[in-house]
């Protein structure tokens, strides 16, 4: 990658990390901008060097970083503003035509591992902050039906893996049959800490005034019988907020209640430096 390219990429990336962990927002006129700028280098190399490779290399870039927007958004993964990011950092990082790693899918794998370790620490962190409300719900999440149930399911999974080893009297398939059991432990622990995670830090009740396009609804909210919005829709949308706001002026609601996902901006700026300075970790590490 060119110098250029590189200094803009980190720029927009720390105007988009201080505004996602502030305000849980990305602003459209970065992400649009950032399109643009690649589709315009694409053309800009295309035309000075009278090869049309170059314009081609931005345009499959856009095409890559649309195909995963779009798949971690309907898969409720990422936000609208992660998606449109990282389809701007298609466009200027590009995808060229040779045989080889491009740089794109070395910043996507490392921004998929930096990113696993980066909402494990920022869900331990809100966990740590609100400690007391983690701590009751978590408790009262153990002690709920579903938990009982799936605890029950793994034990006695655990109970016939064990049980079906023990008759074939194979070393090696015990320490496989420990090293699944205690996997599935662990399963439920991290459904127990998501879960209470979730349910004590991230849910909050705000004004209808206070949505921002794409704020994950937690319930249908439903008004003179009609669902308004939900769960279902991948994200509140702008005429749905007009909608609630003009409910609100009418006192058929007051309030709304919105799940806080984790600002994952950070992820994409922390995955381009690493790929920068080391190339691809995976492959680093092998």
């Amino acid at each position: 990658m060119d110098v250029f390219s590189i200094i803009l990429i980190l720029a927009a990336l720390l105007v988009a990390s201080y505004t996602d962990i502030k305000t849980r927002e990305v602003p459209n006129w970065l992400n649009y901008s950032l399109i643009a700028t690649g589709i315009g280098l694409g053309l800009i190399k295309s035309s000075t060097a009278l090869d049309w490779n170059f314009a081609l290399t931005h345009l499959l870039g856009l095409a890559a970083g649309a195909l995963v927007g779009c798949a971690m958004f309907y898969a409720g993964q990422w936000g609208g503003g992660d998606s449109k990011m990282i389809i701007g950092l298609g466009a200027i990082i590009g995808l060229p035509l040779e045989m080889r790693m491009p740089f794109f899918a070395d910043f996507l794998i490392n921004t998929i591992v930096i990113g696993a370790f980066y909402g494990l620490a920022y869900s331990f962190f809100i966990a740590f902050k609100h400690k007391k409300a983690f701590l009751n719900k978590f408790s009262a999440l153990r002690e709920s039906r579903n938990a009982k149930r799936f605890r029950n399911i793994i034990f006695f999974c655990i109970v016939l893996i064990l049980v079906s080893t023990l008759i074939m009297r194979e070393k090696f398939y015990l320490m496989v049959s420990l090293v699944f059991s205690v996997f599935l432990i662990m399963i439920w622990l991290v459904w127990l800490l998501v879960k209470a995670i979730e349910e004590s830090c991230m849910l909050k009740m705000v004004d209808p005034e206070q949505l921002t396009e794409g704020d994950w609804i937690v319930k249908d909210i439903i008004i003179d019988k009609k669902r308004v919005c939900g769960p279902k829709d991948l994200g509140i949308s702008k005429d749905q907020i007009k909608q609630l706001i003009a409910f609100k002026k009418q006192k058929k609601i007051s309030k709304v209640l919105i799940k806080e996902g984790i600002p994952f901006v950070p992820s994409f700026l922390f995955g381009f430096v690493i790929t920068v300075l080391f190339g691809n970790l995976i492959l680093l590490l092998l």
